[in-house]
């Protein structure tokens, strides 16, 4: 069992947990790591959050590698999540209250909503399905989407937006 952390100096250590000890440090050049998330599919990869770009770091090849994602000019991205049932779509949101879909495959996405007025403060998938998705925002709004469709690849079938089911606001 593995854990990945950023030092405060410039370095990803991933440490084997197991045996308390560093198993690799990679220098990530002059790039400020704020968040890191493991790839089920594939152990050597680790996607992360790097000065406000959505990167991939290959551990086999000590490698940095930039996505075709990063929000508009003046965005900064608040949370990444991985759809754990379809592990190439990632959910993106942003201080501005955008969130996007992102395939990690072929580099398509597209804006959820726009219409959130404060920073998005956390994005999850549904565990047990790819067809729900739950947006926290920090005015304290949570909002549940149906994402079922969104990057439907396939011409033959009509593409589907996503679309909130439900909305749940703080009482005052």
């Amino acid at each position: 069992v593995s854990q990945s952390q950023q030092s405060n100096d410039d370095h990803v250590n991933i440490f084997d947990v197991a045996k308390d000890e560093s198993v690799k440090k990679l220098k990530m050049p002059k790039r400020s790591v704020v968040q890191l998330e493991w790839d089920p599919n594939s152990p050597q990869i680790i996607r992360c959050v790097a000065d406000n770009t959505l990167c991939k770091l290959n551990l086999d090849k000590n490698m940095l590698e930039q996505l075709r994602f990063s929000p508009p000019a003046g965005h900064r991205i608040t949370r990444m999540v991985r759809n754990a049932r379809l592990s190439s779509m990632c959910a993106i949101g942003t201080d501005k209250g955008q969130v996007y879909l992102y395939n990690t495959d072929n580099g398509v996405h597209e804006t959820v909503v726009t219409n959130y007025k404060e920073p998005i403060v956390d994005l999850d998938f549904d565990p047990k399905s790819e067809d729900y998705m739950l947006v926290a925002c920090a005015s304290g709004q949570i909002s549940m989407w149906c994402v079922q469709g969104a990057f439907n690849m396939d011409p033959k079938k009509k593409e589907i937006k996503p679309m909130v089911i439900t909305e749940f606001s703080r009482q005052p």
